[in-house]
């Protein structure tokens, strides 16, 4: 299982009801927070990022200003209340735009079709046009079973899911970082599957 993501302003008031929350089942959880440039701050006022660890030192909560990241896989014993505490406060409810998403893959798919494409004939390597085709299939392929790890029970993809990706993707690179948007609205939507079960 990897991370959830969800798209929300930092509010120091629900990560640090979270952080008690959390407290009062596990006296090991500890509350970090920092500045908007990273600098450790004991005052909520000035913090703009915060994040919940575990009693193994782990994060398992995280906010910063404009989204966060749920660890429900180090969460141990604390993913029940966690899950009920992020429920309770509305995360989740938010529809899950993936308009930008689309139109990055899309854009992705073209470079790599057309520049591996203009690549391989200019410099005569007939060979090399397939193995981009590949990486372009493996980078796809990862993206739906990326999609369809999403859904409570099927989690076991996730991590295939990204080795795959990894595979398609490394040779691709810089372009593959087009698909980092879908892969941020697929993990949103999978928190919004788990909270609404």
């Amino acid at each position: 299982m990897l991370s959830f993501r969800f798209k929300r302003n930092f509010d120091a008031e629900i990560i640090a009801s979270l952080y008690q929350e959390l407290r009062g089942q596990d006296s090991g959880v500890t509350l970090i927070l920092r500045s908007p440039s990273g600098q450790k701050v004991d005052d909520a006022d000035k913090a703009g990022i915060g994040e919940i660890r575990g009693a193994d030192g782990k994060g398992i909560f995280l906010m910063n200003a404009k989204e966060g990241v749920v660890y429900l896989n180090r969460a141990g014993a604390l993913k029940a209340p966690l899950m009920e505490f992020l429920k309770r406060k509305g995360f989740g409810q938010e529809e899950v735009e993936a308009d930008l998403a689309i139109v990055c893959v899309v854009i992705f798919i073209a470079l790599e079709a057309f520049f591996g494409f203009y690549y391989s004939a200019s410099a005569h390597l007939s060979f090399l046009y397939p193995v981009i085709l590949i990486c372009l299939g493996l980078v796809l392929f990862g993206l739906f079973l990326l999609s369809f790890s999403s859904k409570p029970g099927r989690e076991v993809w996730g991590v295939p899911a990204m080795a795959i990706l990894f595979l398609g993707a490394l040779p691709t690179v810089p372009a593959c970082f087009l698909v980092n948007p879908m892969i941020k609205v697929l993990e949103r939507k999978k928190l919004q599957c788990y909270l609404r079960q």
